[in-house]
């Protein structure tokens, strides 16, 4: 070629050789695609996992299961070159928290809270603070306060001294039993079993009676 500027001139050839390569870039449309990828994943495995921590007895609140995500981080970053196997890396560093109630503190409570329905602690006790099968739910974090809805049927009774029963039912008869038992404040069905059918009286020896306590529902 040639130029000539101002009484200034050049002169050249074109250039030759060299060499070209495409390369491939990393997008924000494909970190945004891989961590919605990674963010739709099950957290199932991770949730029975935590729960197998708790090998005490204690109860596990299901409801306060969380999973908190920091900032996705990609190797390379947005618009760098991308490795030649063409794939980038993304980090997203997740905390997963699960929450449960120990199994003493929870019958404690819900002790606590059945003997405040009891009129008269010498006529009546717990039988059961119904821990066993106690539900809980709608789990909530404010700052440092915990709560958690707790849902249990316990039963309440009459407080019945066994010794006293035997020597109370001791040679009386079937329909003696019955009438002397269901006076009793709480107590709603009274059955008399005797070993053989001809016999009609309760024994005199309180060892040879037993006495059986059956809970309404249970």
């Amino acid at each position: 070629y040639q130029t000539s500027v101002g009484g200034i001139s050049s002169q050249g050839s074109q250039m030759a050789g060299g060499s070209s390569r495409e390369v491939k870039i990393v997008s924000a449309d494909d970190i945004e695609r891989a961590q919605g990828q990674l963010i739709g994943q099950s957290t199932d495995a991770e949730k029975k996992a935590l729960a197998k921590k708790f090998v005490n007895g204690e109860k596990v609140i299901d409801s306060s299961f969380t999973v908190d995500r920091a900032e996705a981080v990609s190797v390379p970053a947005v618009n760098a070159e991308a490795p030649a196997t063409g794939k980038a890396k993304l980090t997203i560093a997740t905390t997963y928290t699960l929450y449960a109630i120990a199994s003493a503190d929870l019958e404690s409570y819900l002790m606590s809270s059945l003997k405040t329905q009891i009129d008269n602690e010498n006529s009546q006790k717990v039988y059961s603070t119904g821990a066993d099968q106690v539900g809980l739910s709608n789990f909530r974090k404010e700052g440092e306060t915990l709560t958690v809805a707790i849902t249990a049927t316990g039963q309440i009774g009459p407080q019945i001294d066994e010794v006293a029963i035997k020597d109370q039912v001791k040679g009386k008869i079937y329909g003696e039993v019955q009438s002397a038992l269901q006076s009793i404040d709480g107590v709603k069905d009274v059955d008399v079993k005797f070993s053989y059918f001809w016999v009609r009286t309760v024994p005199n020896n309180t060892d040879k009676i037993k006495i059986e306590f059956k809970l309404e529902n249970e």
